[in-house]
């Protein structure tokens, strides 16, 4: 019993070591995105739930934009759901601190995973501990830590290698389940690069299977089966995020992005962890991102994997090929070749394809193939001698370094109620901007993170952000007025004097320091306030909802351009006129509007008017946003050519909008009929199986 339950103890107890300066110390913790980005997602979906809302719509960046599609928000990836709900149980701002378990408990799984696949593939408990321990302490899990995502789709590979394994020669519904459902959470986890590379590893998996005999005929059509049950699985992921990367920004990264991929020079990493100075971040020196260049996994794992390579046993070289084969996906563009297929593929994996992310699923096949190596070595001491060294090695290289390791407390990195352990500047700004319903919006002069990236963590609406699903048309019209290349989606304002400032209703402009003259030439103020971060006001801002008495009427999005230029370009054009897209109606009077209740998926309004009006409203056009007059339907436009309007008879009215998006409602009733179907299929053929393929022969 005890050696049995040895290996699993150690697999559990090695991500717990790696960040238990982390975990258990508070003066560090995981540095940079897991805090900027990650976070304010997650604590913006935590937020509304405790509050009683669906977190479908996130008002608080780009004036809105629909939160729930965004998959690196992992809206529906379900172990999700258990840091939400530990956050709002404990009523404490923990997040952050949830997020470092999150990440040490995908390690686990990760280990756990690739442990058991070894041992179905016959390996002794030895050797495929050291596998399971190469992978969860591998250079993929140790330098990507800050990317949430990357890490929960990584830790899914080896599930999904077994249950492609335990289909090679025969059906089992249990394990078609279990693929199925891997495939699934390794999308469902948000990011999209990680699951190409875990979808490319399992088919390449098979193809290795097959070309080495373990496998018949049919295991690549039940493996492209697994797939598309996944799909149905994921489906109420699968349909928003689709219509959100048809609008958003994400559908142009394939006019300028060409896969990336590691610089050829990297291969020295894997034979020495610190080649190109990544341990120390004050000196480092090279041109590329400092976590890609760690690579190192052991060396007796890349011995084991180069000696498997001359072995005479099929499976064994034909894995230390699959091994190769995925090292040279990681160098990207930097392959002859590449660049050729990569055209090939559509425009909407192109864009978000990072070869160097393929990282993760080379240290798993160097986990699988070395593994496999070693348990032809004779002497079972030996081989457990070897897991535990390994352990100590990577734990030595790999933990406490610059690419998983920040100074400072993490309650001090990621307070919702502080900026750098200032809480005054957080209630200042609530203070300031709240004095209206809703809250007026910031956005920056400078590239301040605490204001875009992080905008939802603090709840402070901006009309800018740092997203790569950032709203299309949103974005477009901030370059009027914003700095910043054609790749880059948070752009820090450079024309002050913009009239499209006072539309988005902006209140303050945040500056790291003292701002030129233009500034105040264009009526900002300095507010008064003390702070490392200084903000001017805007005397008056325009309110988010107002109304019209004059419409020019576009046919289409071109001429609305064109016609909204002309309108910027007159005096008080964006506060007396409007650009609707769409077949005119009568428009006549102004009138006033009341904003009743203003939540992230409904808002409502009264308005009155002595005749026919429309409303102005710089909140994001989307599809899914439903309006009632009254009660009674009625047609919202896109107006000025990136937010809703409406016309609304003279008299006094109710107006409410509310988010009611149809991909939703369809996926959500695919998914549930395919998760219906796989567990009836699940529960009545599940005791149809195959023998277990532990006590077989390693190789052959």
């Amino acid at each position: 019993m005890r050696a049995k339950l040895l290996p699993l103890a150690l697999l559990v107890l090695q991500p717990f070591a790696f960040f238990s300066h982390v975990l258990i110390n508070p003066e560090y913790h995981i540095p940079w995105d897991l805090f900027g980005f990650h976070q304010p997602l997650f604590t913006f979906q935590a937020r509304e739930l405790r509050e009683g809302h669906l977190p479908l719509w996130n008002p608080i960046i780009y004036c809105g934009y629909p939160g729930y599609a965004d998959i690196q928000a992992q809206t529906f990836y379900p172990p999700a759901w258990g840091v939400w709900l530990a956050r709002n149980v404990s009523q404490r701002s923990n997040e952050a601190y949830l997020l470092e378990w999150y990440n040490t408990l995908h390690m686990m799984l990760a280990g756990l995973g690739m442990y058991w696949l070894l041992r179905r593939m016959g390996l002794a408990r030895a050797p495929a501990l050291f596998g399971g321990t190469m992978y969860q302490l591998s250079s993929f899990f140790a330098s990507q830590a800050q990317h949430v995502g990357a890490i929960c789709g990584a830790a899914w590979l080896p599930l999904c290698w077994l249950g492609v394994y335990e289909l090679r020669e025969r059906w089992n519904a249990r394990w078609f389940a279990l693929l199925s459902f891997a495939l699934g959470m390794a999308l469902l986890s948000g990011f999209t690069a990680v699951t190409y590379a875990v979808y490319t590893a399992v088919i390449l998996f098979a193809v290795a299977l097959w070309i080495s005999r373990d496998a018949n005929r049919w295991c690549l059509p039940k493996l492209l089966g697994a797939f598309a049950v996944a799909a149905g699985l994921c489906a109420v992921q699968i349909l928003p995020a689709v219509e959100l990367a048809g609008l958003s920004f994400a559908k142009l990264r394939a006019e300028w992005y060409q896969g990336g991929g590691l610089p050829v020079y990297t291969w020295k990493a894997i034979f020495w962890p610190n080649a190109f100075g990544v341990f120390n971040a004050d000196t480092f020196k090279e041109d590329f991102n400092l976590t890609f260049l760690y690579l190192y996994n052991g060396a007796l794992p890349v011995a084991l994997t180069i000696a498997a390579l001359v072995w005479r046993g099929r499976r064994t070289r034909v894995f230390a090929g699959l091994t190769l084969v995925l090292l040279l996906l990681c160098f990207g563009n930097h392959v002859p070749g590449f660049t050729l297929v990569f055209e090939w593929l559509p425009r909407s994996l192109r864009g978000a394809w990072y070869a160097e992310f393929f990282t993760c699923v080379f240290c798993a096949g160097l986990a699988l193939t070395a593994s496999l190596m070693l348990q032809r070595i004779p002497g079972e001491r030996w081989k457990w001698l070897a897991a535990v060294a390994l352990a100590v090695e990577l734990l030595v290289a790999g933990s406490r370094r610059p690419m998983n390791t920040g100074v400072g407390n993490w309650k001090w990195q990621s307070a919702e109620t502080s900026i750098d352990g200032v809480s005054a500047i957080v209630d200042h700004l609530h203070a300031s901007l709240g004095k209206q319903t809703p809250p007026q919006r910031m956005d920056n002069l400078e590239l301040i993170f605490h204001f875009s990236m992080s905008a939802p963590l603090r709840n402070l609406p901006a009309a800018g952000g740092d997203n790569p699903f950032a709203p299309e048309r949103v974005l477009e019209l901030r370059r009027e007025f914003t700095k910043g290349n054609h790749w880059e989606r948070n752009l820090p304002v450079s024309r002050p004097e913009s009239p499209w400032l006072s539309f988005l209703n902006v209140g303050l402009l945040a500056s790291q320091g003292p701002v030129g003259p233009e500034v105040e030439a264009a009526g900002w103020r300095r507010d008064g306030s003390d702070y490392w971060i200084h903000f001017y006001r805007n005397p008056a801002p325009q309110p988010r909802f107002f109304l019209v008495d004059e419409v020019r009427w576009a046919p289409d999005a071109e001429r609305a351009r064109a016609l909204l230029k002309t309108l910027v370009a007159e005096p008080n054009g964006l506060r007396q006129s409007a650009v609707v897209e769409g077949e005119p109606v009568p428009v006549s009077a102004k009138g006033e509007v009341r904003v009743v209740s203003y939540r992230a998926n409904r808002v409502e309004l009264e308005t009155e008017a002595a005749g026919p009006s429309y409303l102005v409203t710089s909140e994001t056009d989307y599809p899914g946003w439903e309006t009632t007059i009254d009660g009674a339907k009625a047609e919202s436009r896109t107006t000025n050519y990136a937010f809703r309007g409406l016309a609304v008879p003279g008299g006094r009215h109710r107006i409410a909008m509310e988010f009611r998006p149809k991909p939703l409602i369809w996926g959500l009733t695919i998914s549930t009929t395919v998760l219906l179907a796989l567990a009836a299929a699940v529960i009545f053929l599940g005791s149809q199986s195959h023998p277990s393929s532990v006590g077989r022969a390693a190789d052959s």
